[in-house]
């Protein structure tokens, strides 16, 4: 397939001022990080807490509850000392996930890095671990800058942690249970907000993907799953009158190449953006200069733009909002052999070129 470059911008009343191609290609969705965080921060709010809770029953320790995606080694190692003084031998996991831990379609060559790791109901420093033995997981370890892989064992490793530092071939016992009860003995807490203000700069799949299953479970009770996050999302989207013909998606980081969005749905969501609660989630977004707009647009600063990058093999795309025009844009550059900065080069030119024709028009 031929290289298609295919954008929109849009003025406040939903009218395009600068468009190419009227009848716009699907195109995969690495723009998909917008979509679980705006919706997710529709339907819970800033402020809502996911709670992950830790009991004790017995020689049993009990994790429960929500999702953990911000949970890090320093918070562990807090829990391990409150449980000092109590004789606990096994754990047991009652999380609010299914057991499949790969959307549709995530690339299989990929499945050792960490930003593909598995998405599990508990979790640690995202499900990653360090690439060699010689990398000691500290307080500083980071998932997104140290180089590491894929947990495959994340139950066994969070279970070491939690009650001790053993031999890398000996982990404690630990079992899924339906049980949650017990004296309770720590409650790790993660805001929405919070959550979203480690996700979108940075485009964190792990938190996006845990998000889009949570968000599932949330609204049903069921166990948080893939179709059922896909189910949510397209039914919100649905409400808010943003639904076009042949949407699609499948997890919430975009990492599938099944999702399937287009530049004129992403600018009337971010639109609807900057209309929900004062524009509080723009706030998330990466601006000129920060985030994974680092070194780029950065002549562009004084226009208050809050955007969200993506990309994925062969495709490349930017969607925000411009506050000094009131313009929301998306753009997509798909099937390219482009690679890096010179894909993202072109979509920079053509965020250029569009402010430029804005600005010329409204002389």
């Amino acid at each position: 397939m031929n290289e298609s470059l295919s954008f929109i911008f849009r003025d406040k009343k939903g009218r395009d001022i600068h468009s190419q191609s009227s009848k716009l290609p699907m195109i995969p969705a690495s723009n998909m990080k917008i979509v679980t965080g705006l919706i997710s921060s529709f339907l819970l709010g800033e402020n809502f807490e996911i709670l992950t809770e830790f009991r004790i029953s017995g020689d049993k320790l009990i994790v429960s509850g929500g999702p953990s995606p911000l949970l890090r080694t320093p918070e562990v190692e807090t829990i391990r000392e409150q449980l000092g003084k109590y004789n606990v031998t096994r754990v047991m996991f009652n999380g609010s996930f299914d057991w499949n831990e790969y959307a549709p379609k995530w690339a299989p060559e990929d499945q050792n890095e960490c930003y593909q790791s598995r998405i599990s109901s508990f979790s640690l420093n995202e499900n990653c671990i360090p690439r060699t033995k010689k990398i000691r997981v500290t307080k500083t370890y980071d998932p997104h800058s140290e180089r590491g892989v894929s947990d495959i064992r994340p139950y066994d490793t969070l279970s070491k942690k939690l009650l001790r530092d053993s031999a890398d071939n000996i982990f404690p016992s630990f079992e899924f249970t339906t049980f949650s009860k017990g004296k309770l003995v720590y409650v790790h807490k993660e805001k929405i907000g919070d959550i979203l203000e480690h996700l979108e700069p940075i485009s964190c799949n792990f938190s996006a993907d845990s998000l889009y299953k949570f968000i599932h479970h949330f609204r049903t009770g069921l166990p948080g799953s893939w179709k059922g996050g896909s189910e949510t999302i397209m039914e919100e989207i649905g409400k808010l009158g943003l639904s076009e013909p042949d949407l699609f998606v499948v997890d919430g980081s975009g990492l599938s190449s099944l999702n399937k969005l287009t530049p004129s749905f992403l600018s009337r969501l971010m639109r609807f953006a900057v209309e929900h609660n004062g524009g509080k989630f723009l706030e998330y977004l990466p601006s000129p200069g920060t985030g994974t707009l680092e070194k780029r647009l950065e002549e562009f600063r004084d226009y208050g733009i809050k955007a969200k990058t993506g990309s994925l093999t062969g495709v490349a795309t930017l969607s925000g909002y411009i506050k000094k025009l009131d313009i929301t844009f998306s753009i997509m550059l798909n099937n390219t052999g482009k690679k890096g900065k010179a894909a993202s080069d072109v979509v920079d030119e053509t965020l250029g070129e569009g402010i430029d024709r804005i600005e010329k028009l409204r002389k």
